[in-house]
């Protein structure tokens, strides 16, 4: 395939913005993840290939949003959110796994009927 010489600078994920890339590369996954959000210095929501990830940098009981940092539960999202995925693990519609959250992509397509 060829490509245009107007579009040569673009080949490569790093010459669109070296955050992405940095973005990518800190979560140590494949380039296919982006973060979607941040909650203070250490809670993520990243969206992957098969679902929605929540991460943290720092221990989380998942399942206790009280036990999220202090940073995250002043946001009024960050609060929200974690109360979210509280219920989704209670439902069964998200997993702990790798020290985080993942939100299947079966669980997002269902919450939308």
């Amino acid at each position: 395939m060829r490509i245009d010489s107007q579009w040569a600078p673009y080949r490569d994920s790093s010459t669109l913005g070296g955050k992405g890339k940095k973005n990518a590369l800190r979560n140590r996954d494949s380039p296919m993840s982006i973060i979607l959000h941040e909650f203070g210095k250490n809670v993520q929501i990243v969206a992957k290939l098969n679902g929605l990830s929540v991460a943290s940098a720092v221990p989380i009981i998942w399942d206790r949003p009280e036990t999220w940092p202090s940073d995250t539960r002043d946001l009024s999202a960050g609060r929200r959110t974690a109360f979210e995925v509280a219920s989704l693990l209670e439902m069964g519609l998200a997993n702990i796994a790798n020290d985080g959250v993942t939100i299947p992509k079966f669980a997002t397509e269902y919450s939308r009927q």
